[in-house]
């Protein structure tokens, strides 16, 4: 199950974000997609803001570093792993903060080649032919399609994806 979402600004994207956090539980996984500049370390500003993140903990992305850890109601863990090839993340040890007892959000997870857990959250952001516009496409996998429904309720899905649920649930757009 998925729902497409239509960002007009950076601060739009945070807020998108910020209700998606707020529904995260302990254990969840977020795996981020995208082009470089797409919004990826927006979207997990307002996640992190979701969380519980104050917003002295400035969250940036971890790129020469791997990996940041920001407190909030749960521990976030946030990976980035744009400059690592598959061979050297299988060696990174990240299972510790992915099967962790906080949330673990991963820039880039289409470098991990198979992601090795059945159950997360795809975003992925890609950009729109106005500048500071983007698409978000949030995707579940397993357990995450409540997280999906719920978010449904709460932001305004683009047309495709609003026609769809309103025929799931009578719904209109």
């Amino acid at each position: 199950m998925k729902i497409e979402l239509i960002s007009h600004s950076p601060s739009e994207t945070v807020r998108i974000g910020e209700k998606i956090g707020k529904l995260l539980k302990k254990g969840s996984i977020l795996g981020l997609t995208g082009n470089l500049g797409a919004g990826k370390t927006t979207m997990i500003q307002g996640i992190a803001r979701g969380l519980g993140v104050d917003k002295k903990q400035y969250v940036r992305s971890p790129s020469f570093t791997l990996a940041h850890q920001y407190k909030g109601k749960l521990p976030v863990y946030h990976l980035d792993l744009y400059r690592l090839n598959t061979k050297e993340i299988n060696s990174l040890g990240y299972e510790e903060y992915v099967f962790g007892d906080g949330v673990c959000i991963i820039e880039w997870i289409e470098k991990m080649g198979k992601v090795p857990m059945e159950e997360w959250l795809h975003i992925n952001l890609k950009f729109l032919k106005k500048e500071e516009h983007r698409k978000i496409t949030v995707n579940a996998k397993g357990k995450y399609e409540k997280l999906i429904k719920e978010l449904a309720k709460i932001v305004k899905p683009s047309r495709p994806t609003c026609q769809l649920l309103a025929k799931a649930s009578r719904r209109k757009c």
